[in-house]
């Protein structure tokens, strides 16, 4: 924890100019675009089920919390994967070297648990339950996005079940790629240079809202 701390920005913002590998093409600069991808939609839907709360629970809630269960599950997992791997329980390194397979690795992993096949079906499930809730956060959002003015209405549920086709089709594509992972990097560093514009515009209008909200008080 404290190494990761330390080390946050220097990791974070790491490109390798000297391109001696190209981990941070494909990895980091695949991350800050991937949630650049994502910032355009989360934010409006947070706030469009966080009507009446303070904004100190908001970002309790919608951020803090949040980022907390990811931190947990990263450190947990991560750690216990690299423990099997130090330790000679399970050479990580060789499988995955043998199987060219991320998802097979981990899944070696989880089959060291103890009741391993219970932690999959829990996984499986969780796994669910994000995509679901997910897919309709987004659909809700682009069918908000449809309409020039909506009156705090939720979206027609045709217009929902138009986007929710549409939203869907490109995840069953990636399922049926020979190479889902390299084909997801590639389509989120694509999106994230127009989406970098729109959130440049997104903060100006934040900040013209935000004092022409002033002014009226």
């Amino acid at each position: 924890m404290g190494n990761l701390i330390n080390n946050f920005f220097s990791l974070a913002t790491y490109i390798d100019s000297s391109g001696k590998s190209s981990f941070a093409q494909d990895w980091t600069v695949f991350y800050w675009a991937y949630w650049m991808v994502w910032c355009v939609a989360t934010p409006f839907f947070i706030g469009s089920i966080s009507r009446g709360r303070t904004i100190k629970e908001v970002i309790l809630g919608g951020y803090i919390f949040g980022l907390s269960g990811t931190f947990i599950s990263f450190i947990v997992l991560g750690n216990y994967g690299i423990a099997l791997n130090v330790f000679g329980q399970l050479d990580l390194v060789k499988i995955y070297n043998e199987s060219q397979n991320l998802y097979f690795t981990i899944g070696e992993i989880i089959s060291t648990l103890p009741l391993p096949f219970i932690a999959m079906i829990l996984l499986i499930l969780t796994m669910i339950t994000f995509y679901a809730t997910t897919f309709d956060s987004i659909t809700l959002v682009a069918a908000a996005y449809s309409y020039k003015s909506l009156d705090n209405k939720e979206p027609s549920k045709k217009i929902k079940l138009y986007w929710s086709i549409l939203l869907i089709l490109l995840p069953i594509g990636l399922i049926f790629s020979d190479n889902s992972m390299s084909n997801l990097q590639t389509v989120s560093i694509i999106a994230a240079f127009p989406i970098g514009i729109i959130m440049i515009l997104l903060i100006i209008s934040f900040f013209k809202d935000a004092d022409m909200y002033l002014s009226g008080n």
